[in-house]
């Protein structure tokens, strides 16, 4: 694969990719906090991964919702996360917003992130606006830093607690970077092949470690 067709992993599918420039401290609660949710006055039809550019000038409004528990490296003019853009709505309609986060505001477009995996190190980068497409090299050396097997620091996914975190096996259709523990459990439930998704397989290997742990009691 080139980096002209996308990240593989750890985004498998994805054919495409660009990039969107945020003013800080939004664009570190988004890489290294909770926030899952970004504000534009304007949409977009495209959906995939998306890299999240810092811009050079942080926003010089009010920033109080921005602040979160966590790493505040606060970087600028550079690429320091990427993640996927799962879907672009508006606070309207007959059934409200489906975004029930504080990060949500009104009036605006609201873009979806999910598996957002924060880069080991910041990649300088002149931003754009709107949707930009990342040159070259800079895709590769995106491509680089996302695809090492250096654990990341973080929340994980499943569990959330604070623990060194993985990345999937190219090959493996998992959301999240996840801790040891979730990835044995992941594992396990995947070599059975009885499962739907992520959340199911580590249900189902946690229930069945129970089980052979309440086994081993009982025959003891």
């Amino acid at each position: 694969m080139t980096t002209g067709e996308g990240l593989r992993a750890p985004y498998p599918g994805g054919t495409t990719m660009r990039a969107l420039t945020i003013r800080q401290p939004w664009a570190d609660a988004i890489a290294h906090g909770p926030k899952r949710t970004e504000n534009r006055s304007w949409t977009t039809v495209y959906r995939g991964v998306l890299l999240i550019h810092a811009a050079a000038k942080p926003d010089t409004g009010d920033v109080t919702a921005a602040r979160y528990q966590g790493k505040k490296p606060d970087a600028r003019g550079a690429i320091i996360a990427a993640a996927e853009l799962t879907d672009v709505h508006r606070p309207e309609g007959p059934y409200g917003c489906p975004c029930s986060t504080r990060w949500a505001e009104p009036d605006t477009y609201h873009w979806v992130l999910d598996k957002v995996i924060p880069l080991f190190e910041p990649i300088a980068a002149k931003g754009q606006l709107g949707l930009w497409h990342p040159a070259q090299d800079l895709l590769a050396t995106v491509q680089a830093d996302l695809t090492s097997t250096r654990p990341r620091e973080g929340n994980c996914g499943h569990c959330q607690q604070p623990r060194p975190l993985f990345a999937a096996s190219p090959d493996w259709l998992a959301p999240d970077l996840l801790c040891s523990p979730c990835w044995s459990r992941y594992a396990k439930a995947r070599a059975t092949g009885r499962f739907v998704d992520e959340d199911d397989a580590i249900a189902n290997a946690r229930t069945e470690g129970r089980a052979a742990a309440n086994l081993r009691t009982i025959l003891s």
